[in-house]
């Protein structure tokens, strides 16, 4: 367990899901965080994906890739995939163990607070293991389980929604680690961001068929999922071998965790793969990723600890942040022509990575984009010299350019780019 010096959050995973802020590690030139340091950057971390929620019918695939909308049965279509400013969300991180410290009126085991007539539980102050939420409390219909209800819960394993609740807010059943079973209602729209991130004993999940909008990470760091469902009828959402994508298979939304394959082939349907849907996919040692593939999410493919070969397709223009870092056995790493910027942290603590090549058509790296990767000491240009934050790169790190652009690389003959060694190559 460690407390994120971001955004204040207790995390057990090597990612703040809120942030994206990477846990501090202590010497040995590994990462050692300065508070006042990381509050400076605050403002260029990655959002968080806690305050985002998508709306998953997209019947019109061009539309979100322009950054616009859609119209569906379900509402209006958005995406954000590389959100940089970092947002208080400003709820009870967590607090539901007494009854000071929930939000709203306590009525039995429940906090609820009344919004437009209705009531939304706000927080759980019971220890039972198997829980039935009321569908009305005080004479008030229950619409809602709100943000943090029921989070570190660590008495329940099995709870029941009422039909009447449409929306299960962010983190409701953050880090319910016991939690095995949950029983959605019919009436469920949307799930929030982070709604169900660490439940890391819940081993299926059935989304309703009414169930339209899931927020980024929902449900990550479900370490024993190995099946999703989706209800008969959803306009949304579909599975393939219990994977969960959108309707028209064009988003990958969640990979089971769970499951125990050493390898996976994205279907080459797939455009887009959401914000951490492998991430802590420790039993996949490769993946494929198609051609047709557009955009990696932040976070992606987080502590797939046991990946050891990636090629990022010709199609992606963007690595977003955090994509994979963490992918501590990955030794061979393939960027496609194409891809013009690498962000923050996109591949950092890939210990065992030694030798990067960066294509001509990449004009941006950004700071700690390989960072802490400690076996890294060559990284290969084949064309200009794009923008390199400081610290994209561990100390050490040399820096090789090809004779064609030697000028552009070698200005008044310097020896260094940005702090890093260069030499000419070939």
């Amino acid at each position: 367990m460690w407390t994120c010096s971001r955004c204040g959050r207790k995390n057990r995973d090597r990612h703040c899901p809120s942030c994206g802020n990477p846990q501090p590690t202590d010497t040995e030139g590994r990462r050692k965080l300065n508070k006042s340091t990381v509050l400076i950057l605050v403002m260029i971390a990655i959002a968080a994906v806690a305050a985002i929620a998508i709306v998953l019918l997209l019947p019109d695939i061009g539309k979100r890739n322009e950054g616009g909308s859609s119209q569906s049965a379900g509402g209006t279509s958005s995406f954000d995939w590389g959100a940089t400013e970092d947002e208080d969300d400003g709820f009870d991180w967590g607090l539901t163990d007494t009854e000071d410290e929930v939000r709203g009126t306590i009525a039995g085991d429940f906090a609820y607070e009344v919004v437009d007539g209705k009531a939304e539980i706000s927080g759980y102050v019971g220890g039972a293991s198997n829980v039935q939420v009321p569908s009305e409390i005080d004479g008030y219909e229950v619409v809602g389980i709100g943000e943090s209800a029921f989070s570190w819960c660590e008495s329940l394993r099995q709870i029941t929604i009422p039909e009447g609740v449409t929306v299960i807010d962010d983190w409701a059943f953050c880090f319910c680690e016991q939690l095995e079973e949950i029983v959605l209602p019919e009436s469920l729209i949307r799930i929030g961001g982070q709604a169900f991130y660490g439940c890391e004993s819940l081993k299926s999940l059935h989304i309703p068929a009414a169930t339209v909008e899931i927020g980024g990470s929902a449900l990550s760091a479900c370490d024993s999922i190995e099946e999703f469902t989706v209800g008969e009828g959803n306009e949304a959402l579909t599975t393939k071998d219990g994977v969960l994508f959108s309707k028209d298979m064009t988003l990958l939304i969640a990979y089971t965790r769970g499951a125990t394959a050493t390898s996976y082939e994205i279907p080459d349907t797939v455009t887009h793969i959401y914000t951490s849907a492998f991430a802590g996919s420790k039993s996949l040692t490769q993946i494929t990723i198609p051609d047709s593939v557009t955009e990696i999410g932040g976070l992606a493919f987080n502590d797939c600890s046991g990946l050891t070969e990636v090629v990022i397709p010709k199609g992606v223009t963007i690595i977003n942040r955090g994509a994979f870092t963490w992918c501590s056995s990955l030794t061979k790493l393939t960027i496609c022509e194409g891809v013009t910027t690498i962000e923050g942290d996109a591949f950092s603590f890939c210990d065992s990575l030694s030798e990067v090549v960066i294509p001509k058509s990449v004009t941006s790296i950004e700071a700690s984009a390989f960072g802490y990767c400690d076996n890294l000491s060559s990284v290969i240009f084949e064309g200009a010299p794009p923008i390199i934050d400081g610290g994209a790169f561990p100390e050490g790190v040399t820096l090789y350019y090809p004779a064609a652009y030697a000028n552009q690389w070698t200005p008044e003959g310097a020896t260094t780019w940005n702090g890093f060694r260069i030499e000419q190559r070939g």
